[in-house]
């Protein structure tokens, strides 16, 4: 036997009332549950591509620091390279006027 029958209708109106916000609560519990679980993805996502972000700006900066070391070092070699030759000439002067 159903228990509504032996309720007087004001009653059973108000159980019924309270059974269905139950219901909206249980889910609107839901769907925040889903919002929020959504919301953490999405946190998540744009963590993960920010921090790509950071990587390869942090590559391209360590990248860029090599090539400008490694064109000092060029330069320097340049530079060191003529002194060298210049020496050389000079030597070879002092060699054909002594020798000369």
């Amino acid at each position: 036997m159903d228990d509504d029958q032996f309720l007087l209708p004001g009653i059973r109106q108000q159980r019924h009332w309270l059974d269905d916000t139950e219901r909206r609560r249980a889910k609107q519990e839901s769907q925040l549950g889903e919002f929020a679980d959504a919301m953490q993805t999405q946190r998540e996502e744009r963590d993960r591509k920010e921090a790509e972000h950071v990587a390869r700006e942090e590559k391209a900066l360590a990248l860029a620091t090599e090539a400008r070391d490694l064109s000092a070092r060029q330069k320097l070699i340049s530079v060191w390279a003529l002194v060298v030759s210049i020496l050389a000439l000079a030597v070879a002067a002092v060699a054909v006027f002594v020798g000369g």
